[in-house]
């Protein structure tokens, strides 16, 4: 009985130390502008090939979110320096991924994946028997309930078998990643996977890393007979002057191997990352992203059927797929992005996003209906919070596995913006103020304890 007391003590002792971190140091470090965005989406598909076009405002109206990492020479070294590209994803899947219909991406963040209040050591990963001893990695991201046993937990993966039929059976999600400057600058979109872990599909990788070990310095710097120079100027990306027409990036059709004899003088710079054409599943994607006056249009394109089982999910008329995109902005990255709940994907049927069917090489987008939706801050929001009956009022989300989804973008937003910047208010509540409500619950607990002990001498 004191065992069980314990465990149900120890949950919310939990809730009550992040409740007390929030309230003491997260007020006014809200990473995010806005509570909520919208994303405007359109599909359409002919006998071949399925479009999406998306459109968005990027967070600041006066430069698109074309820059990443960079190196910059200074005092005779190559420094790392840079920012956060705009990012689109969305997350693809049937029937088989059960809830993804209303929970969306919240089926593959857990409290224990990386940038997550209970997000393991580099070192328990890496020394983990599948994470670390078979994928070679050292932290946890996005997988679905499915990929773990009973409990779910980052750690407690099923057996390579059941891992395969998964994949057979199409119980994956496949994830579209558009990447402003990893990838749109060549015309594609990165291609990924959900299970049990987030894997990039086979093929060569449309970027990788610009970089001589054993030089400690760029590998290629610009080819000046292309772009008119060996580098870029760090003034001109710190002062975001460069356009999305300019060479804010470095790709291989462009590029020369790296000299060091040049003359490289204090705040030369060269792209971290070196862009080429990616292959085989990996390369299913083609994107054309443009920018104006804060809006980003983008269109993806894809096989319906690219043939890669176990990899993408397969498109046919008739059918009816869910979807759940998210958007990086304003330089964020990790958990800082928006987010939504599960939508409806029909192929020529009715649904949250209907794709139409045309005649012809491309769609004409004008006679394409359009839905738009709103994307919400999620905050430390997971799919172990929005189920976890216990913590209901207390935070939850209140929501029931394969119910509707009870609470709309704005009152997440709302939500959100509480767990970062204040108090935790009762979801259900919007009118009731909890002030100190995590500091008096985490003394409350502590006296529980205190009684225990006690009880047990």
């Amino acid at each position: 009985m004191i065992m069980k007391s314990i465990k149900i003590y120890r949950k919310f002792l939990i809730l009550s130390l992040v409740s007390i971190l929030i309230v003491s140091v997260a007020a006014g470090a809200i990473p995010v502008d806005e509570k909520t965005v919208d994303l405007n989406i359109k599909a359409a598909y002919n006998d071949d090939n399925i479009h999406f076009l998306f459109e968005f405002n990027s967070a600041d109206a006066s430069y698109p979110g074309i820059y990443h990492d960079y190196y910059r020479y200074e005092n005779g070294s190559w420094v790392v320096d840079g920012y956060n590209e705009d990012r689109m994803t969305m997350l693809l899947g049937g029937h088989q991924v059960e809830n993804f219909d209303t929970l969306g991406c919240f089926l593959t963040c857990h409290d224990d994946v990386r940038f997550m209040p209970d997000a393991p050591s580099s070192e328990q990963v890496a020394a983990s028997d599948y994470l670390g001893g078979v994928l070679g990695v050292s932290d946890v991201r996005k997988y679905i309930p499915e990929s773990r046993d009973h409990p779910i937990s980052w750690d407690n993966v099923v057996s390579q078998e059941e891992l395969d039929q998964l994949r057979q059976e199409g119980t994956f999600l496949d994830l579209l990643h558009w990447r402003a400057h990893r990838s749109n600058p060549i015309g594609y979109s990165d291609s990924q996977n959900v299970l049990e872990y987030r894997k990039s599909d086979t093929g060569q990788s449309p970027y990788y890393t610009n970089w001589d070990a054993e030089g400690n310095h760029p590998a290629y710097m610009f080819d000046p007979q292309i772009t008119g120079s060996s580098s870029l100027s760090w003034d001109d990306i710190n002062d975001r002057k460069l356009t999305i027409t300019d060479y804010y990036y470095i790709a291989e059709e462009f590029a020369i191997s790296f000299d060091p004899e040049h003359d490289w003088q204090e705040g030369d710079t060269i792209p971290r990352r070196m862009l080429r054409v990616p292959s085989e599943s990996r390369g299913q994607i083609t994107a054309d992203g443009t920018w104006n006056d804060g809006m980003w249009t983008v269109e993806l394109i894809r096989k319906l059927d690219t043939g890669y089982t176990g990899e993408d999910i397969s498109l046919a008329e008739g059918g009816m797929y869910y979807i759940s995109p998210a958007l990086h902005i304003g330089d964020t990255a990790g958990r800082d992005h928006y987010v939504t709940w599960g939508h409806s994907l029909g192929i020529g049927v009715g649904a949250d996003v209907q794709a139409v069917r045309f005649e012809g090489q491309s769609p004409n987008w004008d006679d394409v209906p359009e839905r738009t939706i709103t994307m919400f801050y999620p905050s430390v929001m997971s799919y172990d919070l929005l189920l976890d009956n216990d913590l209901h009022g207390v935070g939850a989300a209140c929501t029931e596995a394969g119910s509707p989804v009870p609470h709309g973008a704005e009152r997440m937003g709302d939500f959100a913006f509480e767990l970062e910047n204040g108090p935790i208010q009762d979801i259900e509540d919007t009118e009731r103020e909890a002030p100190g409500f995590g500091i008096v619950f985490a003394i409350s607990g502590m006296l529980f304890v205190f009684f225990l002990v006690g009880k047990r001498k």
